[in-house]
């Protein structure tokens, strides 16, 4: 079983190196389970010039956002939400 500090560890050195946004594995699990109120502050508020304390994504205008997902409490998928030429694209990966 990998700890999903690791995972988060791993997304934040991968945003370093190829300057990209993340958001931290426990987004998509609060998202489902309490909605987006609940990770609504993981974003950067329109308007807003710095990423304040740490890995604040803009809801629009980032070229990838990449978060993991835990899958029926089993296994990580890796995911990242890309704008290509105004369209809104998730990408996936699945080792199963």
């Amino acid at each position: 079983m990998i700890n999903q500090q690791a995972i988060n560890l791993y997304l934040h050195l991968l945003s370093h190196q190829f300057n990209i946004s993340f958001l931290g594995s426990a987004f998509f699990t609060c998202l489902q389970t309490e909605g987006w109120p609940s990770v609504a502050h993981w974003f950067r508020q329109p308007g807003s010039l710095h990423r304040n304390g740490g890995n604040k994504p803009r809801l629009c205008g980032e070229s990838s956002i990449s978060f993991a997902y835990h899958v029926n409490g089993c296994h990580w998928v890796a995911v990242s939400r890309r704008e290509i030429s105004g369209s809104v694209v998730f990408l996936y990966t699945d080792d199963i």
